[in-house]
C-alpha cells in the first residue's frame, strides 16, 4: 500500500493465465480493474500455457506473488489443476470462460471441444481480415484514391486526428478502410479533381489558371507530367505552372518543365524555389517557350535581370505602385535605379518570409485601410509587434515611391 494525492493506493497482484495470446483475459481484466479507484494492479502475464510443465511454472509464480488469478484456459484438465492449486494457496480464482461455455453448452446441448486458440484459425474470416489490412495500409493518408469505391469505410478528416489508428482498428475487424486527409486550402486531391475544377473556373470566366500540384506521396516524373498535361488538355486558357517546394514539399523537375513547355496552353511558370540559379536554368533551356515570373522567395530585380518577365507575389498586393515602378525600371534597363529600389522593397519580403504570406498579406492590406479580416485557420494573424514591423516597412516604401 502507498499514499498518493487522493489518499491510499492499494497494490494488488493479478495473474492472467491463457492458453493462447492472452488478449481476451487481458481485455476483460483491464475493463474490470478500471472500475476501481486507488488500485494499482501488478499484472503477471502467463500466455500459451498448454502443458503440465508450463502450468507448474504458473503455480510457482502465483505462490511467489499471491493475488487474483484470472484464467481463460479451455482445456478442462489444465484448468482444474490450476483451480485446485489456487484453492490450496487460498488465492481467488476465476475461470472467465466457464459461465459463457456452460450457457452455450446448455443452449446447444453439446460439449465444447476444449481446443486452445481456435479463434485464431486460418479460416475465411482470417484471410478476409488480412485482405482488409492490406487494403487499409495501401490506402492510408490519401494513397491509392483510384479505387476508393472498394472501401467499406472512408475516413475523411484533417491530419493528426487518429485516422490511421482508427483505420487499423477497423481493418482488424475485417473492414476495408481508406483514410483521406483534408488539408486546409487544398481544393484538389487528384488529377480528376484538378481537371474538373479547371473546367469550372474556365466556365466561370477565368482568363488563365495558376496550377500547383498538392503535397502527397512521391510521384514519378511521368506522373507529374501527366498531371499538368491533363489539366492543360482540358481547358483552352493559358496555364501558369507554379512550383513552391518549400511550402508544398513537391516540385517540378527541370526535365519535366522542358517537356511541358512544348504544350500550347502552358505558357508561364512561377518559381518559388528560392534558388535563382534554377530560374536561370529554366530561362536558358525553355525561355523562348515559357515566360518566367519571380515569387517572393526570389529577388525580383535579379530574376528580371536574367530574363524573367515579372513578379507574381504576395508583397505586390500591398505595394502595387512600387512594384509597377520596379518593373518599369527593369524593362527600361535602368538597373542601378532598379536595384536601389529593390533594396527599399526587400525588407517587406523578409517580413513575409519570416511570418508567412497569408498573415502578412492580411496585415499589410489592413494597414492600407482594407478590412480583409484575419487569415483563414489554421493560419494565425500577426501579433501587434509584427504588424508594427509591416507598417514600418510600408511607410519606408511609401516615402521612397511617392504618388
Amino acid at each position: 500500500m502507498r499514499w498518493a494525492a487522493g489518499g491510499c493506493v492499494k497494490t494488488i497482484h493479478v495473474h492472467l493465465v491463457s492458453d493462447s495470446t492472452g488478449d481476451t483475459v487481458r481485455s476483460v481484466a483491464r475493463a474490470c480493474l478500471v472500475q476501481f479507484e486507488e488500485v494499482e494492479p501488478v499484472e503477471h502475464f502467463w500466455v500459451l500455457v498448454r502443458s503440465p510443465g508450463q502450468m507448474k511454472r504458473v503455480v510457482e509464480g502465483i505462490a511467489a506473488h499471491p493475488g487474483l488469478v484470472l484464467c481463460t484456459v479451455v482445456d478442462e484438465t489444465m484448468r482444474r489443476s490450476l483451480e485446485e492449486a489456487c484453492q490450496r494457496m487460498g488465492v481467488p480464482f476465476v475461470a472467465m470462460l466457464d459461465p459463457v461455455m456452460a450457457a452455450l453448452g446448455m443452449l446447444l446441448d453439446a460439449r465444447s471441444v476444449g481446443e486452445p486458440g481456435r479463434q485464431h484459425a486460418l479460416d475465411t474470416d482470417y484471410f478476409n481480415r488480412i485482405e482488409a489490412m492490406n487494403y487499409t495500409m495501401a490506402h492510408d493518408d490519401g494513397q491509392s484514391t483510384w479505387n476508393l469505391n472498394e472501401a467499406d469505410v472512408v475516413l475523411v478528416g484533417v491530419s493528426r486526428t487518429s485516422k490511421t489508428p482508427t483505420s487499423i482498428y477497423l481493418a482488424n475487424r475485417g473492414l476495408k478502410v481508406a483514410n483521406v486527409p483534408v488539408v486546409p486550402g487544398v481544393v484538389a486531391t487528384s488529377t480528376a479533381d484538378a481537371v474538373d475544377q479547371a473546367k469550372r473556373y474556365r466556365d466561370a470566366g477565368a482568363a488563365g489558371l495558376v496550377v500547383i500540384r498538392q503535397p502527397g506521396l512521391p510521384t514519378s516524373d511521368a506522373g507529374v507530367e501527366d498531371f499538368y498535361v491533363a489539366v492543360a488538355d482540358a481547358v483552352d486558357v493559358p496555364l501558369v505552372l507554379y512550383t513552391n517546394p518549400g511550402v508544398t514539399g513537391v516540385d517540378i523537375p527541370l526535365p519535366v518543365i522542358r517537356r511541358l513547355a512544348a504544350h500550347p496552353q502552358i505558357v508561364y511558370l512561377k518559381d518559388a524555389s528560392g534558388v535563382t540559379g534554377r530560374i536561370l536554368s529554366i530561362i536558358t533551356s525553355v525561355g523562348d517557350q515559357l515566360q518566367v515570373f519571380s515569387a517572393s522567395a526570389h529577388i525580383p530585380a535579379v530574376v528580371l535581370r536574367i530574363g524573367g518577365v515579372g513578379w507574381m507575389a504576395g508583397p505586390a498586393c500591398a505595394i502595387p505602385r512600387a512594384s509597377v515602378h520596379l518593373y518599369e525600371l527593369c524593362r527600361a534597363g535602368k538597373w542601378d535605379d532598379a536595384f536601389a529600389l529593390q533594396e527599399v522593397l526587400w525588407p517587406l519580403n523578409e517580413l513575409f518570409q519570416r511570418h508567412g504570406i497569408a498573415a502578412c498579406v492580411k496585415a499589410a492590406l489592413t494597414v492600407r485601410g482594407y478590412d480583409v479580416g484575419p487569415p483563414l485557420p489554421p493560419q494565425t494573424p500577426l501579433g501587434d509587434a509584427a504588424i508594427a514591423d509591416v507598417a514600418a516597412a510600408l511607410a519606408a516604401i511609401d516615402a521612397e515611391v511617392a504618388p
